[in-house]
């Protein structure tokens, strides 16, 4: 089988055409309210809860730390496989001021319920695998880990922002066909219903103020994907199944490629 496909290529100016994951996000700051910017990770070394607004070190003034935007910056950055750093500025005398410190605190007994989900995992839904992240029904917003250790059968959702309505997240499952999804913080099973390409999360309680997570099991084998070699085109590097080669149009508009199924 034969298949011409037909693109109109565009790319968005200001990310420079760039992967998602590579475009960092502005730093977060004691006080200030705003949300954080969607689907961008931020770029390593900046920090998360720790510059005043207009100054990157300690100005004289215990300011607010914005929990719930720093605690989803640092999910987003797991979700677009973007390393975090935790950087924070001491006082004169070498102390961190009380808000800093209430924070600090905060992430040391909020995180280990759900480190496997952030540790030794990558950015799911692009070039790990994994379903897709980012907008979902009804206002919900999240990202997804993959585990490294199974990275075929074990990824992680992370819910960062609920739905407006309703009690359950409707999830493009990417071709994963999922086993069992559980509530990583307390292990109780999770019902949920598949068909059509999506996953839908059914049934959700106990909703976290800021990053609900839950564990899915999968079959090893994604379904309705061409095994690498199944398909050739007439530029390998659109059906070659490494994700770091690509290609574009040469400068032209329409472009045009020619897909063969080898299997006949």
């Amino acid at each position: 089988m034969t298949v011409v496909v037909r693109a109109f290529v565009q790319t968005n100016g200001s990310q420079g055409g760039r992967p998602l994951g590579r475009h960092g996000g502005g730093a977060a700051r004691p006080g200030r309210r705003r949300r954080a910017p969607r689907r961008r990770a931020r770029r390593p070394g900046r920090p998360l809860a720790s510059d005043p607004p207009g100054s990157w070190w300690y100005d004289g003034k215990d300011r607010p730390v914005t929990t719930g935007l720093n605690v989803d910056r640092y999910i987003a950055n797991a979700g677009n496989s973007v390393r975090s750093l935790m950087d924070f500025t001491a006082m004169v005398d070498g102390k961190f001021p009380p808000q800093q410190e209430k924070f600090i605190d905060l992430m040391k007994d909020y995180l280990p319920p759900f480190w496997e989900s952030l540790h030794d995992v990558d950015g799911g839904g692009f070039m790990y695998g994994g379903m897709q992240p980012g907008a979902w029904n009804d206002g919900a917003y999240g990202y997804v880990t993959v585990s490294r250790a199974h990275p075929d059968t074990t990824q992680y959702v992370h819910v960062t922002t609920r739905p407006t309505t309703g009690d359950q997240v409707k999830i493009r499952d990417n071709g994963h066909r999922v086993k069992g999804i559980t509530d990583l913080r307390t292990g109780q099973k999770i019902p949920f219903d598949q068909h059509d390409g999506t996953l839908t999360i059914r049934s959700i309680q106990d909703w976290d103020p800021y990053d609900t997570v839950f564990k899915v099991e999968t079959t090893s084998h994604r379904q309705g994907v061409y095994p690498t070699g199944t398909v050739t085109a007439d530029d390998p590097a659109l059906t070659d199944g490494d994700f770091t080669t690509y290609t574009d149009n040469k400068g032209k508009l329409p472009v045009s490629f020619t897909l063969v199924d080898c299997r006949g």
